[in-house]
C-alpha cells in the first residue's frame, strides 16, 4: 500500500551471524540494502532468521532501529516494534490456531468476467452437531497489490491479517468469505486488464454464489471493503451493481485517488530527504502521469515520448484503465447516496489513507457509524509508538482489537435478527 518510486539492490552476506535477540542466541543472515528514492541514497541492514522473517531492520546514518517483538512480549506489552496484541494472544500464530477451532472451512470459485476467481469461505461450527442455521456472512475485499487469501502481500506484509479477521468473525458466529482478486493466483485472469466496472461484476457474482449456499442467510450479506477494497465497494453500491444489508469500510480513500496518489509519493519523498527542488520535480512527474492516465483509453499506459522519460508513469502505467476509473470518483459522492448502514473504520496512525479521508466519508455520510482507533495502522495492526514503527507489521503481528470490536459490534447491530 504504500506508494514508493525508487530502485533497491540488496547483497546478503555468505556467512551466517551469531544475533542476540530477546535473551536467545539466533543464527541470522545479514543483508544490506541500498534504496535510491527522489535522488537520495538510504542504506539499511536487516538481519533474517532461518524463517526467512526479519529480526532486526537498521538504518545507521538515520538512527532508525526496528527489533521484532517476540510473542511473550507482545502479551506482556512490550514496546520493542509498538505491535499489540488481542487479550490472552501470544502472537498471530496462536491467535489463529485458537480462532481456527471456531469454523470449517472451504474454498471455493466462481466464473466472472472471463476469469476463475478463488476464494476461501468460513463458517461458524454448529454446536454439539446439531443443524446449523443460515448464517449472516461477509464478503471482504482485499486492498490493491497482490493481497492473497490470507490478506498477506509477501514478502512485505506476512501476518495473515484477513485470515485473523475471518476467524475472529467465525467465532463471534458470522460467515466469512476471503478472496483473490481478479489475475491474484489462485484466481485467473489478468490483474492489471480491470477498472472499477470489473471489480464491481466480480463482487456481485460473489454475493450471488454466497446468496446460493444453503448454509447462508442471503438476506443478511455484507460487504467489508479495506483501502481500494472499500472504494470498490462503495462504487458497486452506488451504482447498484450490489445492494448489501451493511457495509463496512476500512482505511478506505475519502478524497479522489490522484490526490491520495500525490499525497503519498510526496510524503515518502520527503521522508527519504528529498530536497525542495526534488520534491517540485516529483509533483511534475505526478501532474504528468495523472494527465495521461485521466486521457487514456485502454488498461494500459502508452509508455511514449516524455512519459517514457517519467517514473511516476513507469510506475503505474500498467494498471492504467483500473487507476483512471478511480480517479474519475469522488468517495465521499459516492457514499452519499447510499442508504444501507455504513461502518467507517479509520486509524489515526495509518499512513496511507488518512483520517482526514475517514472524516471526509463520515461528512458526506451522516448517518454511518465512524470509529478512530488511535493506534491502529492501514496494515490493520496496533502500534504505541510512532506510527512508522508499525509500517510493516511482523509476521506474527495480531490484528486491532479496536477493529475487532467495531466490526463485531457494528454487526451484531445491523445482522442480528431479533431474538439472537
Amino acid at each position: 500500500q504504500v506508494v514508493a518510486q525508487g530502485r533497491a539492490t540488496a547483497r546478503a552476506a555468505e556467512e551466517l551471524d551469531e544475533f542476540e535477540h530477546a535473551g536467545t542466541t539466533l543464527s541470522t543472515r545479514r543483508v544490506a540494502i541500498v534504496m535510491t528514492v527522489a535522488g537520495q541514497s538510504v542504506a539499511s541492514t536487516v538481519w533474517l532468521d532461518e524463517a526467512g522473517d526479519i529480526v532486526v531492520l537498521e538504518q545507521p546514518d538515520g538512527a532508525v532501529r526496528f527489533v521484532r517483538r517476540t510473542g511473550d512480549a507482545a502479551a506482556s506489552g512490550g514496546q520493542n516494534s509498538g505491535e499489540s496484541a488481542a487479550p490472552g494472544a501470544t502472537g498471530a500464530g496462536a491467535f489463529l490456531a485458537s480462532a481456527r477451532e471456531c469454523v470449517d472451512v472451504t474454498e471455493v470459485t466462481v466464473e466472472s468476467t472471463g476469469a476463475t476467481l478463488a476464494g476461501l469461505l468460513s463458517l461458524p461450527r454448529a454446536d454439539g452437531g446439531a443443524a446449523a442455521e443460515p448464517v449472516p456472512t461477509v464478503l471482504v475485499l482485499p486492498g490493491s497489490g497482490a493481497v492473497d487469501l490470507a490478506g498477506t502481500a509477501a514478502p512485505i506484509i506476512r501476518n495473515s491479517g484477513l485470515e485473523q479477521l475471518a476467524y475472529a468473525l467465525g467465532c463471534h458466529g458470522y460467515g466469512v468469505l476471503r478472496i483473490a482478486k481478479l489475475g491474484i493466483p489462485p484466481s485467473t485472469g489478468d490483474g492489471n486488464a480491470v477498472t472499477l466496472d470489473t471489480y464491481a461484476r466480480n463482487t456481485a457474482d460473489w454475493l450471488a454464489l454466497l446468496a446460493a449456499h444453503p448454509g447462508i442467510d442471503g438476506r443478511r450479506l455484507a460487504v467489508l471493503g479495506h483501502s481500494e477494497g472499500g472504494l470498490v465497494a462503495l462504487y458497486a453500491t452506488a451504482t447498484g451493481s450490489i445492494e448489501p444489508a451493511a457495509l463496512l469500510l476500512v482505511a478506505t480513500p475519502g478524497r479522489p485517488m490522484d490526490v491520495l496518489l500525490e499525497e503519498q509519493l510526496v510524503a515518502r519523498a520527503e521522508e527519504s530527504g528529498a530536497s525542495a527542488e526534488q520534491v517540485a520535480e516529483l509533483r511534475r512527474q505526478v501532474g504528468e502521469a495523472v494527465a495521461a492516465i485521466r486521457a487514456s483509453t485502454g488498461t494500459r499506459l502508452e509508455l511514449t515520448g516524455d512519459l517514457a522519460e517519467n517514473p511516476v508513469a513507469q510506475l503505474f502505467g500498467h494498471a492504467a484503465g483500473l487507476l483512471r476509473t478511480e480517479m474519475e470518483q469522488d468517495p465521499a459522492e459516492l457514499i452519499a447516496g447510499i442508504d444501507a448502514p455504513i461502518l467507517i473504520v479509520q486509524g489515526a496512525k495509518d499512513m496511507q489513507v488518512r483520517p482526514v479521508d475517514g472524516a471526509a466519508l463520515a461528512a458526506a455520510a451522516p448517518g454511518a457509524v465512524l470509529v478512530a482507533p488511535t493506534d491502529m495502522t492501514h496494515n490493520l495492526v496496533d502500534v504505541t509508538g510512532d506510527a512508522l514503527e508499525g509500517l510493516v507489521p511482523g509476521p506474527d503481528a495480531v490484528i486491532s482489537a479496536a477493529l475487532l470490536l467495531a466490526v463485531g459490534t457494528f454487526l451484531d447491530d445491523h445482522l442480528r435478527p431479533t431474538g439472537h
